[in-house]
């Protein structure tokens, strides 16, 4: 029945003319990954970028076309994601260590568990499901895409934890999710209009600790994996925080 939910809630994305982004580029310039087993957690990203001279990229939008089957389709952006996860190896091997050292997941080779274990561990998607440069996302694109979709692929899922990468999935998540509480040494979530959006703590605030959002359901906010973000965004190191957050989730989840 899930699964058939979220196929369902793919192929609507497929047909999406809400907002300017989907009917502007052409078809099969969006990500959808569909549902492998099923994943206790979410990593949720701000959208599926749009790279300029990628092999890959290119490979990816001509096996799409070629296919006509949506199911089929998840195979196709699982498949490219997995080489984007392996090509950005440096980030997410120590992200996945952090997890297995709390028990989280389990893996013996980096490599095996992408292949054939990440999609059982994780449900992953975009708050904003067309590929886009950043420049061209509207605070409009992020909440018609959390009311037609994110919200249902959260609601479907109800996951344990959701890792939300990128200061605008995080802003989206702490505006728009019921309930949104601190957890120990977490900052408060609270209105503060005057400075330029709707709520803190911002994404550097917030990094790496653990806020609730109601059913259960627990929400680690992080930056965005770039290199960029890895040497010069954060406080001290990017993966300095993210183990306090893994600990107060262990402590205050049902496993």
């Amino acid at each position: 029945m899930l699964e058939s939910d979220l196929l369902k809630l793919g192929e609507r994305i497929e047909e999406c003319s809400e907002c300017e982004l989907n009917c502007k580029l052409k078809k099969n310039q969006y990500c959808f990954y569909g549902i492998t087993g099923k994943p206790k957690y979410m990593i949720i990203m701000q959208n599926p970028g749009l790279p300029k001279n990628s092999k890959d990229y290119k490979n990816e939008v001509l096996e799409l076309e070629k296919e006509k089957e949506f199911a089929a389709k998840i195979d196709i952006w699982q498949k490219y994601f997995k080489k984007w996860v392996v090509k950005n190896k440096a980030f997410f091997e120590e992200f996945f260590e952090n997890l297995k050292k709390f028990g989280l997941i389990k893996f013996d080779s980096f490599q095996t568990y992408v292949e054939h274990q990440m999609f059982n561990d994780f449900y992953v998607t975009d708050a904003v499901k067309c590929r886009a440069s950043t420049k061209e996302l509207k605070d409009d694109h992020f909440d018609k895409c959390f009311k037609n979709f994110l919200k249902k692929e959260i609601d479907y899922l109800n996951p344990k934890l959701i890792f939300a990468f990128s200061s605008r999935t995080w802003n989206i998540l702490k505006e728009k999710m019921d309930k949104m509480e601190n957890i120990e040494n977490a900052p408060p979530i609270k209105e503060c209009e005057a400075k330029g959006h709707k709520h803190e703590p911002t994404l550097v605030q917030a990094h790496g600790y653990l806020y609730s959002c109601g059913n259960e359901r627990f929400i680690i906010p992080l930056a965005h994996m770039s290199k960029r973000q890895l040497q010069f965004y954060l406080r001290n190191s990017y993966f300095d925080y993210l183990p306090d957050g893994l600990e107060a989730f262990k402590k205050h989840s049902k496993n």
